[in-house]
């Protein structure tokens, strides 16, 4: 089952288990995993960024990514190459002096809706694709459904 949607600079199409976002200035395509993640971090490019923000849910009337969207994006992805984990809210937002609400208004699904933008991995679960563990699964509120099976 796959769906397409098309507008005049580019294609986005969704499956199962990738969405493939082809843009115009760049061919090619950069494939996400089902949560949304790149799986070849290397195709990222700010036009993919662009592209991923508007299938992220940013509102369309905004003009591109504001000034501040790439600061935060910048941030994380130079803290990404020289640390190799990506940064906090409370780091980033330390670093480059924003409030955590400011944080919020910019990237309104939180932390990893930027690190989806920006082109980072997820976490080691949505990174490798791994179910929860009991204990994530407690901390992510399931644990009755853990009791109950």
């Amino acid at each position: 089952m796959s769906e397409s949607a098309t507008t005049p600079d580019h294609e986005v199409k969704r499956s199962k288990t990738a969405v493939q976002v082809l843009v115009a200035e760049r061919p090619g395509e950069v494939e996400l995993n089902e949560r949304g993640f790149m799986l070849d971090l290397s195709q990222w490019t700010p036009q993919a960024a662009e592209e991923l923000a508007r299938h992220q849910g940013l509102p369309r009337e905004l003009d591109g990514l504001s000034p501040d969207h790439w600061r935060v994006i910048d941030y994380m992805r130079s803290q990404y190459h020289h640390t190799g984990t990506a940064p906090s809210v409370r780091e980033i937002c330390a670093s480059i002096v924003l409030s955590k609400r400011q944080f919020i208004s910019l990237f309104p699904n939180g932390l990893l809706m930027a690190r989806r933008i920006a082109g980072l991995p997820g976490p080691r679960r949505s990174a490798n694709g791994t179910a929860p563990s009991p204990s994530q699964q407690v901390l992510a509120g399931n644990w009755w459904l853990r009791l109950t099976r």
